[in-house]
Order: structure tokens, then C-alpha cells, then sequence
């Protein structure tokens, strides 16, 4: 391993002796090197790197950003809050310990820590040389149909200064076009994720989901693979979450993950324990909304583009309530008043404008 390639480490504080838990982190912070991190650019500052996730729902957004998470920050020792509940446990085993001089191997724990909203959009210094894990962002923080809300401005301020703060976000969302455009320009890479399950040869071979995620990686700065890349969309990658299944549902807990290696085997190192939990905010409004979102996906997909409002309200099954209309252009379906329609995001309004008019 060259100097460069070696990542960053949490350094034991000078005010207690080193323990062997920080031993154990310094060797999980050696063998295993990040997915999208760039450690050799971070002689004077670290880079504030920011990562949007996109896809359906149960597309592996979440579980993709979670396990990123734990690879390239928590164990360079750097802090991650977050609005889920991200856990992780690594046994290291005898064999490995034993390698870097120690007697025998242990369990290393990372954990998220909780956002504080308030504090973040008041850019505490807590969150200083860290990474923000935030699930749905368009829902808590950054709308485009709430641009000119109190909470979408400071958040957009707080984007701003990640770089100043040395600070990297990662995010995930339905259709990068529902956060707001100043977030978007700052990302540094869109990630849009599906689970391989949903492929028509893994539907006749009965395949279950959680197993494999294929990423569609386009950079949007040139911090990934050069300016070269900017805009370009890589060829696919696949991201085995097998290891890693269960330690994410949207609605409800799963029983943790195991991740299972041992030195034993050269391609084999550590057993890992994961768990990730939707924030009880997102719980709650998944239980509430989920149906909604599920079905604005579906429209989508059958190009659903312009609804009249009984037309909206036939589809949904029941009356377009001030509530219900709140909460639709979170997700993307926004009330048009020159053509008396709801629009599907995604739309061209002026094409949509042209076939209203037509009608």
C-alpha cells in the first residue's frame, strides 16, 4: 500500500492511553479501503463530498448510503449523524489481530449519531469534520416546490459551507428533480440504485430482493474520475448487498445483518453485525403516505403525465383533501393554475400546457 492509498484513522487522544479498541479501529481503517472517498485529497482539508442516491422505493437508496457510510467514514474515525439509526459491529478475528502484533482480535462498534435539525441548519460546530446520512431529504430539508420556504434556505446555506466545515453529506431521494437546484449543483455524484431482483431474468428465476443492487454512477464534478467523466454515466456497477441484507426497511426493523468473513480464506477478514433503522419520522410518514408514493412511482411508469382533479381523485380511491395536496408536491405531482391540471414531475410543462390547450 502506498502512502497515498493509506486513509485517514482515528487517532487516540492524547489524554488517554491507546486501548485495544483503538488498535482494532486502526486495523479495520487499513484493510478495508473506501468505495468513493479519494484520501489522497485530503493533505490540508478533507473534501466535503456529496452524494445523492436515487431510485424507486425499495431500490436500495438506503441500504447503498448506509453501508457507504460505515466503509468510508465511520471507519476513518470520522463521525456520521444521521436522521436513521445506523449500528455496526466488526469481529475481528485472531488470525487478522494477530498480523498487526496484537494477542487476539475483538469487536469494533460504530454507530450514527442523531441530527439535531435545529442545530444543523444553525451550522453547529458539531458537525464539523463529519458526514450527515439524511434518508428522504425532500422531506425534511430540501423541496424545489418549497424553494422559498425558512427550511429550504437555511439547509441551502448549509450546503454552501459543508466545503468550509470539511464536512461530506450523503442523501437520498426518489428523483434528484424533487431537491431543490442549489443542492443538486453542489453533489458531487448521483448513484441511482435498483435491485437486480426486478430484472426479467431474476423475476423467472424467482430471485428474492436485497440480494444485488446495480449502481448507475454519474459524476457530476470531477472529484470521482476526473473532469473527463463530469455528467458522463459510467457503466454499471453491482454492489452485493447479500452480506449486508437486513439492515434496512423503510417501515419497520429487520433482524441484523451478518457479514461473515474469516482469515481463513485470503478474500475473508471480519464479521460484521449491521443494523439500520428508518428515523421515526420517516417511519411515520411512510405509514401514513407510502400508498401515495407507490402510487405516483406507478404513474410515472405507465406516463401518467396531466390529471384533471376528479381524475386524481378516482385514482387515489378517495377525496384530494388539503392535506393530500400538501404532501403531492413533495413527491412530485404539482397543481398547475394556467391549465386547471396536476402535472406529473418530470413533465415538460410547456409540452403540457400545449396538449391541455389542445384538449
Amino acid at each position: 500500500m502506498t502512502q497515498a492509498e493509506v486513509r485517514e484513522a482515528p487517532s487516540p487522544s492524547s489524554e488517554k492511553p491507546v486501548t485495544k479498541q483503538d488498535v482494532l479501529k486502526l486495523i479495520i481503517g487499513q484493510e478495508i479501503q473506501p468505495l468513493f472517498l479519494r484520501p489522497h485529497l485530503d493533505d490540508k482539508q478533507l473534501w466535503a463530498f456529496l452524494c445523492g442516491f436515487i431510485g424507486d422505493r425499495g431500490g436500495g437508496k438506503s441500504g447503498s448510503e448506509a453501508a457507504i457510510s460505515i466503509v468510508d467514514y465511520m471507519m476513518s474515525g470520522r463521525k456520521v449523524f444521521s436522521n436513521m439509526g445506523v449500528k455496526c459491529d466488526i469481529l475481528v478475528d485472531d488470525d487478522m489481530a494477530r498480523s498487526y502484533g496484537l494477542k487476539s482480535g475483538g469487536a469494533v462498534h460504530y454507530e450514527a449519531e442523531p441530527i439535531d435539525k435545529d442545530a444543523l441548519l444553525d451550522l453547529d460546530e458539531r458537525y464539523r469534520r463529519s458526514c450527515l446520512l439524511i434518508e428522504e431529504i425532500n422531506v425534511e430539508y430540501s423541496n424545489v416546490r418549497r424553494a422559498m420556504s425558512n427550511t429550504n434556505i437555511d439547509f441551502n446555506q448549509v450546503a454552501q459551507q459543508l466545503r468550509h466545515f470539511e464536512t461530506s453529506l450523503l442523501y437520498n431521494v426518489i428523483n434528484e428533480m424533487f431537491v431543490d437546484p442549489q443542492l443538486r449543483s453542489l453533489t458531487d455524484v448521483f448513484v441511482k440504485t435498483s435491485d437486480t431482483a426486478f430484472d426479467m431474468d431474476s423475476l423467472s428465476a424467482k430471485k428474492p430482493r436485497g440480494i444485488d443492487f446495480k449502481w448507475n454512477i454519474t459524476p457530476m464534478s470531477g472529484y470521482l474520475r476526473g473532469e473527463q467523466f463530469k455528467n458522463k454515466t459510467l457503466p454499471p456497477m453491482y454492489f452485493h448487498f447479500g452480506p449486508w441484507r437486513g439492515i434496512y426497511n423503510d417501515l419497520q426493523n429487520q433482524t441484523k445483518g451478518i457479514y461473515s468473513i474469516s482469515t481463513k480464506d485470503k478474500n475473508k477478514k471480519f464479521l460484521a453485525k449491521i443494523s439500520v433503522d428508518s428515523s421515526g419520522e420517516m417511519t411515520e410518514h411512510f405509514n401514513k403516505w407510502g400508498w401515495l408514493v407507490d402510487l405516483i412511482q406507478g404513474w410515472k411508469k405507465q406516463g401518467v403525465r396531466l390529471l384533471r382533479s376528479a381524475e386524481l381523485a378516482r385514482m387515489i380511491g378517495r377525496p384530494v383533501t388539503k392535506e393530500i395536496k400538501d404532501i403531492l408536491p413533495i413527491w412530485g405531482v404539482v397543481w398547475d393554475m394556467s391549465i386547471q391540471r396536476y402535472v406529473v414531475e418530470d413533465f415538460d410543462l410547456s409540452k403540457a400546457r400545449e396538449s391541455a390547450t389542445a384538449k
